[in-house]
């Protein structure tokens, strides 16, 4: 089904673009909240992002796999947003957090626990690139090719960040680590 909308977006139909939006838009605000640690500037690029694939979708190759051709672009922004605009080093936000977790998800219950606190302390100690894996694995609920798409890097750097991140979470010894312990396996 997504096919045909691509493809009638491809024609130039804005009805089936509006509902590619439909369908996309939380990947794509999840990934953007997760890279750019600031919903004002995620609903920008967001937009941005939407205008990128409206232009881009006539070179888009049919058959290919969208999400990750989608996730690319939106990537692609939001690293511009960041060259264009300084960004603090830590890339984990309190106030990002409540809009990237569904309350649907096991880690729900982690976010709505007095942990929460901790949680954001002990990422935010780990270096950016853990961050960055840890938030967009965990919070914008990517699979790893796909965060090796929006990172640019190859999988098994994802994976080894990925490792590193949860064992340096479990090596706090907190709470939160141990809450987490089955979620970030």
């Amino acid at each position: 089904m997504d096919d045909d909308f691509i493809e009638q977006a491809r024609g130039g139909s804005t009805e089936a673009f509006r509902q590619i939006i439909a369908i996309y838009h939380p990947l794509i605000w999840r990934t953007a909240c997760a890279l750019l640690d600031d919903p004002v500037l995620a609903e920008d690029a967001c937009q941005e992002i939407w205008i990128d694939v409206w232009r881009g979708l006539p070179s888009f190759i049919a058959g290919h796999a969208f999400r990750p051709w989608l996730l690319s672009v939106a990537a692609h922004r939001c690293h511009k947003f960041l060259r264009q605009r300084y960004h603090a080093q830590s890339i984990f936000s309190e106030t990002v957090i409540p809009d990237l977790v569904d309350p649907a998800t096991p880690l729900s219950a982690i976010f709505q626990s007095e942990t929460r606190q901790e949680l954001y302390r002990a990422i935010k100690l780990l270096p950016r690139e853990h961050q960055q894996v840890i938030t967009l694995r965990y919070f914008a609920d990517l699979d790893l090719a796909e965060i090796a798409t929006v990172l640019n890097v190859p999988i098994g750097t994802i994976k080894s960040r990925l490792h590193r991140a949860i064992a340096t979470l479990r090596q706090h010894d907190t709470i939160v680590a141990m809450k987490l312990g089955d979620h970030l396996s």
